[in-house]
This record gives structure tokens, sequence and C-alpha cells, in this order.
């Protein structure tokens, strides 16, 4: 229909990952500062940055300012690590398995060859060694081998398979 209006060929194309629009953003925070510098009209500044040099050095003073100045972006903060290990324990997959719940489905046009491929790649997983994949509307559940599990959730956060953004997680036991 757009395409009709404007006489244009719309091409689709794969959205960018998080980690690419943080990239972009913090390249766009150090164009940003070196054309304040470049442009050398800072001067009314300086004697707030001499007196913050009694308590603090330069590389301190230059990440609080930058900090300031990107208040609420997230460009430039470093992700937390979370250090509660995922239970892996009762997923409801074979003995040696676990069973990992992925947020896209048969809606989304996700085939058997997408999840392996994925997994395969993100993950450095063989594809022979991925087990049972249960593919229904809205969600999937595979099994991937116990010792690679925690690789399989790490790489595949906020990954995209066909364009959609997956959430994978450790399956719930079955009941």
């Amino acid at each position: 229909m757009i395409e009709k209006a404007v006489n244009i060929k719309i091409v689709r194309r794969q959205l960018p990952t998080e980690a690419n629009v943080l990239e972009r953003q913090r390249e766009m925070i150090v164009s940003k500062l070196q054309s304040v510098l470049d442009q050398n009209n800072y001067s009314d500044y300086l004697p707030i940055i001499g007196s913050l040099l009694k308590d603090y050095n330069p590389e301190e003073i230059a990440a609080a300012a930058v900090k300031l100045m990107q208040e609420g972006n997230k460009a430039l903060e470093t992700p937390a690590e979370t250090t509660v290990a995922p239970d892996l324990g009762n997923t409801g997959a074979k003995p040696g398995m676990v069973r990992m719940f992925i947020n896209i489905g048969r809606s989304q046009k996700i085939t058997v060859k997408d999840i392996i491929q994925s997994i395969a790649i993100e993950a450095d997983v063989p594809g022979k060694d991925i087990g049972m994949i249960s593919i229904y509307d809205k969600f999937t559940f595979v099994e991937v081998p116990e010792d690679v599990a925690e690789k399989v959730l790490a790489v595949m956060h906020r990954n995209t398979i066909k364009g959609y953004k997956v959430n994978v997680e450790p399956a719930r036991a079955r009941d």
C-alpha cells in the first residue's frame, strides 16, 4: 500500500541489534565531544574543572561530565553482569539435556531449520547435538546439551531469528 502511494519498492531489512544501536550512540557521543573540543568554545567551564582537579583526576571528571550529559541514555553504561545463574535443573528435558523456551513460533513462520541454524551459528553447537524441537503458534521449545545450555542462553539472549527479537530462557518442567 505504501509502496504504491510513493511508487518506490521498500526493501525489508533486518533491524539492528541492541548492541548495534548502542555502538552507534557511542560513536555519536564521541563525535559530539570531538566537535566541542575542536571548536574550543568551552572556556567558561574551565574554572569548574580546575576546582575539581584538586580531588579528582581528569579522566574521572570527563567520565562524570559525559554521564551527566547522557543522563537516562544507556549507550555508555556497562551492562551489569547477572550473578544469579539460571536454574537449569528441572526443565522437563531428557537426561543430559536442558529444555529452552523461545518466545517466537509458528505465527512468525519459524521453522525447525531456523532454530537449529540460529543456535548452531550463534552458540557454536553442532546441529546434530540439538535435541527435540517443538514449535507452537507463539513459542518454541528446544532441547540443548546440558554442557552448552548456559552458553546458548548467553548468546541467544536478545538475538534475532528471521528479524524477530528473541527471548530464550530455561523452560519450566512439564506438569
